[in-house]
């Protein structure tokens, strides 16, 4: 037999070292590993201490978007008004909450901080009652008595002009008497005037509704024969004057002209109506009503007046009530932030650790190596 050649043995022997010092390395080498890997490396009686692991936890950082508070403005506008405008504060409520931005959202929705209410106040109220004395003409009249009573007289002369009361049944609007103008222009001047006018007392700024019931009656018997030359107009002085001829926008009537007389009691007469809607400035004023000739000849004019009115409406005069609340800022609103994650602190950073298939498979390669190299030495002896 042939002496056995010892550096074939020494190299298997070298080989099965280090092929246990491989497997063992990760867990031999002073890096430690929590549960069974630790307790393997450092011998099968140690004691582990315990690990503290810190876990990061994110927390919404709030930040509240910094903006006025929002103002709420009602604004009541009355249309058009003769009185001073009086403006009166309204301080509103304020709430604050503070945390979820849902809350801060609703708060400064339902509730406004601040609230200015500047209102101009409404124009004041005239009642229903009537407002013209003996308007009706029903008043008890003296025959001798030219004018009815509550009303007074005015004319320009130059004329046959006279005032009477008219109890012709067809010629009285309403009950049994009228007011009856007559002129005569036989006296060589045209444009003839004769009236009655009343001064009353009013609410400033009010609104009245004005009716006058009026008839015209000529010799001539229509305005196509008369050249339209009897009108009745009516004007008003809203300073409470008693001066006609300050009246500079009189208010022609448009009345037809009926027949003076009824020979044979045919004739119908039908009284026209006059209404319009008026808002005194002061506290009085002045109607004046006449009877205007235009023609200097001998024809005779006879103007009925009956059923006159002045009442007030009981109504606020046009009057917008508009409560325009706005807001001007959006409510506060709360912008949430996430902060960056932190890492984990206070714990131990374990060291990679290699898959169990690479272990497997380093050790069967040394076997196989290590084998071949047993049987070339066997065989080299045998």
């Amino acid at each position: 037999m042939k002496p056995v050649n010892k550096k074939p043995v020494l190299l298997m022997v070298s080989l099965l070292a280090l092929s246990l010092l491989a497997c063992n390395l990760p867990y031999g080498i002073g890096l430690s590993k929590t549960g069974a890997g630790a307790r393997l490396a450092q011998g099968p009686n140690a004691t582990l201490a315990p690990t503290n692991t810190a876990t990061a936890t994110r927390y919404p950082t709030l930040t509240p978007t910094s903006s006025p508070q929002p103002t709420a403005t009602a604004t009541l506008v009355v249309q058009p008004t003769d009185t001073p405008t009086a403006v009166s504060g309204a301080t509103g409520v304020s709430a604050q909450v503070g945390g979820d931005p849902t809350q801060i959202a609703q708060a400064a929705t339902a509730t406004a901080a601040e609230s200015t209410a500047t209102a101009t106040p409404r124009p004041p109220v005239a009642g229903t009652a009537e407002v013209i004395i003996n308007g009706d003409f029903e008043d008890a009249w003296p025959d001798w008595q030219p004018v009815a009573n509550g009303w007074t007289a005015f004319d320009n002369g130059q004329a046959h002009i006279g005032w009477y009361k008219d109890t012709w049944t067809k010629v009285v609007f309403d009950g049994g008497q009228a007011q009856l103008i007559e002129i005569i222009n036989d006296l060589g001047a045209g444009d003839r005037y004769a009236g009655i006018y009343q001064t009353v007392d009013v609410v400033a700024g009010a609104e009245y509704t004005l009716v006058i019931h009026g008839l015209v009656r000529s010799d001539e018997g229509s305005e196509g024969l008369s050249g339209g030359g009897y009108v009745l107009q009516y004007g008003l002085d809203y300073a409470g004057g008693t001066d006609w001829q300050t009246i500079t926008d009189w208010v022609t009537l448009p009345f037809p002209e009926h027949p003076r007389q009824d020979p044979n009691a045919d004739n119908v007469y039908n009284y026209s109506t006059h209404s319009i809607t008026i808002r005194p400035g002061g506290a009085r004023l002045t109607l004046f009503i006449r009877a205007w000739k235009k023609w200097p000849d001998t024809f005779e004019g006879n103007f009925d007046v009956d059923g006159v009115s002045l009442r007030g409406t009981g109504a606020y005069p046009t009057a917008t009530f508009t409560p325009t609340p706005t807001v001007e800022q959006p409510a506060p609103s709360a912008t949430a932030t996430l902060a960056p994650e932190m890492p984990a602190s206070g714990g131990e950073i374990e060291a990679g650790q290699p898959s169990r298939a690479i272990y497997i498979i380093t050790i069967l390669s040394l076997l196989i190596l290590a084998a071949g190299a047993i049987w070339g030495v066997i065989k080299r002896n045998v």
